[in-house]
């Protein structure tokens, strides 16, 4: 089976060709009438009708055959047997280290969905239609570059971060009527306090929080500024766990956070 690039290059492209001179000319006769109805040039105007009406007849055969070619390319088996390969191979030659199967993807940070309904790709939640999939690895490409070059402080991020780990240890210390102070909480629930609405959790999604977690490590600075050293660790239960880059760009499975002067 022809890749959708091939199909869409080769077999639709050559029955949608005679299309494109067709449809120009009815643009510029159209604009050409709309033009002398304007000035009330009746001349033009019976010369235009007449070139419209042949140049409009000329298109419905060409419409069919493109009509055919579309109907008969079979998406949803290019979808199930050869769209993993094509966009591995894509992802590839944009240098795109590509994680997980279909319709699953991460390329770090980037989430990626092959929405096969609606037969678009969610690239991070934004729904980007069409399979071509060089124009997925572009968008992929382009939202990564974005977060790469995305500011960052360390100092700020170890702020906020001890700052809703904090407020976790308070209420649990209430709730135990004992100083939880030290004590290890969630990441997710880190994150959670820190994106407390919903809709925002889309500009910040876990991914985001878990890419600026691999920047803290890259940056080498685990103390906030009132001295307290920043701990992470795994989760005994592995749904709790964020999958998190290390400085040296290894996968770590971390689920918990604790503030402590050491």
């Amino acid at each position: 089976m022809q890749s959708l690039e091939e199909w869409i290059e080769l077999d639709l492209g050559r029955s949608t060709k005679p299309l494109s001179p067709l449809m120009r000319r009815v643009i510029t006769a159209w604009q050409t009438m709309r033009r002398s109805e304007t000035a009330g040039d009746l001349t033009t105007i019976l010369a235009s009708l007449p070139q419209l009406k042949t140049l409009v007849e000329q298109i419905p055969p060409h419409l069919d055959d493109a009509l055919n070619t579309a109907t008969a390319y079979d998406v949803r088996i290019y979808l199930a047997d050869q769209f993993d390969s094509d966009f591995r191979r894509a992802c590839a030659a944009a240098d795109l280290p590509v994680e997980g199967q279909f319709p699953r993807y991460l390329v770090y940070p980037i989430r990626i969905y092959v929405d096969g309904r609606r037969l678009g790709v969610l690239v991070n939640r934004t729904l980007h239609r069409g399979l071509r999939v060089s124009r997925v690895v572009e968008a992929v490409s382009k939202e990564r570059s974005r977060l790469m070059s995305r500011s960052f402080s360390a100092r700020y991020f170890l702020i906020d971060l001890a700052s809703a780990y904090d407020g976790l240890i308070e209420l649990e210390s209430a709730k135990n009527r004992v100083t939880m102070s030290g004590h290890e909480v969630g990441l997710r629930d880190v994150y959670k306090r820190l994106v407390p609405m919903r809709q925002w959790r889309t500009d910040y999604p876990e991914t985001f929080f878990a890419f600026d977690l691999h920047r803290l490590f890259q940056s080498g600075d685990v103390h906030a500024p009132d001295g307290r050293r920043v701990h992470l660790a795994p989760a005994r239960q592995a749904r709790l766990n964020l999958t998190i880059l290390d400085g040296s760009g290894r996968e770590s499975q971390l689920g918990l956070i604790a503030f402590r002067r050491d």
